[in-house]
Formats: structure tokens, C-alpha cells, sequence
């Protein structure tokens, strides 16, 4: 969340252009204001198409056409997740009373929400869309579910902390609380893998490798290398000691900060 003065920046690396989101939004057609205590969110497989939320409202900013579009507004259930993809925009509400989340989405093609929200027990922690449409909604009960934004949701694991689907949309790896489970989406593929973990490791996030077989799994001041087919983790191989990793698939270089200087790993192509 973030302040309502709050500048924002779209920084374009390819043209070497900067745009002012702030002064895009003021400006936009429909007169957009900007919600107090705000997030912001930028579609990863769209240039320019940014969703903007507080507890009660979210919208929908693309620069092209400089068009706000209202996807909810004055909500009665705070927004607790939100996330975004070609095809679909899903949100999830929470109402304390009765301890249960409301997903809903909305379909860009169709410009019109779905007919049936799903209701989960518990509050929403995480949402995420992948390359092939899939969506991913986590609980605050560590129950991870699945399913095509307009249809039912399936449960698929427990006990998880965190998600994330592979750039493609084929695999999905959950992070549980001593162990990473990886699970193919792709239809009729029968493909599942438990990687167990060393008791006592907190991993700050998860990134999945660019050839979708192994992984990265970061902790606050090292990184690991892991193999999806590797059971036992005889070849988990600490590659660095540091913090704030990022990894750039295009590149293949991790980088991170060590000794206050920024580090790139080249891995072999």
C-alpha cells in the first residue's frame, strides 16, 4: 500500500522513454483520481496496462488508450488480492464475519464479470494468473487452489506458504512449510514431484529457472539451485551468498547485492 502523493514511473528500457503513471492517471480521459492507501499492480505480459486498487475499489489503467475502466468499486468486503492477465482480471473479498473470501473475475474479452463467484473458507493471501490462464488463489489457511477463472476452483495442496506458476503456464511450484511440491498443468500429463527441505530454512521467494526444470530458492542471505527430479536434493547446490536476488531469464544472470555491490552470476546457455 502506498501513499495517495505517491509518483510512479514507467520506465520503457527498450526506447530509453520514462512516463509519469501519476500524471497519466490525473490526466487520464475519465478523470481518474488516484484511492487513498493504494497498490498497484503492472501486467507482466502487457506494455502499459496497470490495475490500481484499495480495500474498496479497483480499476483498470491502459496507457495506450489512456481509459480507466471501474472493475469494482465501493466494494463492502475489503479486496484482500487482485491480479491480472490478458483474458481475465480476479479479485478476492473477505468478510471477517463469517470468515469466508469471495473470488471474482472479470472478463476483458467479454467486458462483463463471471456469472458464479467461488467462496472459500478464510481470507484470500495471494492470487496469481498464469501465461495460460490458470488461476492461482491462496488462503491464509495454506490451502492453494486452481482453476480456470470461470469455473469451480480445485484444491490441489496444504501447508503452503507461497506459489508461483512457470512463465509458460505449464508447471506450478508450491512452497509448504518443509518442503517444495511442483505440479504439471498441462492436460492429461501426469507429472508431480516433493522435493523435501532442510528443517529450519524461512525462503524469502521462489523463481523458477528458465529452462522450467530446476529453481531458484532465495532466503534472506543466500541462494539455492534446485532440480525438480532430484528427490533426495543430493545435487542442491548453495550458488551465492547475499540478498536481494533477481533473476533475468532473457540474460540468464542472477544478480544480487553482496559486500554493498551488486553481483551478476552468468549461468551457461
Amino acid at each position: 500500500h502506498t501513499p495517495e502523493q505517491a509518483t510512479y514511473y514507467w520506465n520503457d528500457v527498450e526506447t530509453g522513454t520514462t512516463s509519469n503513471l501519476s500524471v497519466l492517471f490525473r490526466d487520464a480521459r475519465n478523470g481518474f483520481r488516484i484511492p487513498a492507501n493504494h497498490s498497484i499492480l503492472m501486467s507482466e505480459r502487457e506494455d502499459g496496462t496497470v490495475l490500481v486498487s484499495n480495500t474498496a475499489s479497483l480499476y483498470l489503467f491502459t496507457m495506450r488508450s489512456n481509459e480507466v475502466r471501474p472493475i469494482v468499486t465501493r466494494s463492502t468486503n475489503p479486496i484482500t488480492a487482485f491480479a491480472i492477465s490478458p483474458r481475465w482480471i480476479s479479485w478476492s473479498t473477505y468478510n471477517a464475519q463469517k470468515n469466508i473470501s469471495i473470488v471474482e473475475s472479470y472478463d476483458r474479452v467479454a467486458q462483463q464479470n463471471t456469472e458464479d463467484p467461488v467462496t472459500l473458507i478464510g481470507k484470500t493471501v495471494s492470487l496469481a494468473i498464469s501465461g495460460k490462464e490458470t488461476l492461482g488463489v491462496l488462503q491464509h489457511t495454506g490451502e492453494l487452489f486452481l482453476g480456470v477463472p470461470r469455473d469451480p476452483l480445485r484444491n490441489i495442496a496444504s501447508d503452503v506458504r507461497s506459489f508461483l506458476f512457470t512463465d509458460d503456464g505449464t508447471k506450478i511450484v508450491a512452497r509448504e512449510s518443509q518442503a517444495v511440491e511442483i505440479f504439471s498443468l498441462i492436460e492429461d500429463e501426469v507429472m508431480y514431484a516433493r522435493l523435501n527441505l532442510p528443517a529450519g530454512t524461512d525462503e524469502e521467494k521462489l523463481i523458477w529457472y528458465h529452462d522450467n526444470h530446476h529453481l531458484f530458492l532465495t532466503y534472506n542471505d543466500r541462494a539455492l539451485f534446485l532440480d525438480e527430479i532430484d528427490k533426495k536434493l543430493s545435487s542442491v547446490i548453495e550458488i551465492a551468498r547475499g540478498k536481494d536476488f533477481f533473476y533475468n531469464p532473457e540474460e540468464n544472470i542472477l544478480y544480487y547485492i553482496a559486500d554493498g555491490a551488486v553481483i551478476g552470476m552468468e549461468f551457461p546457455r
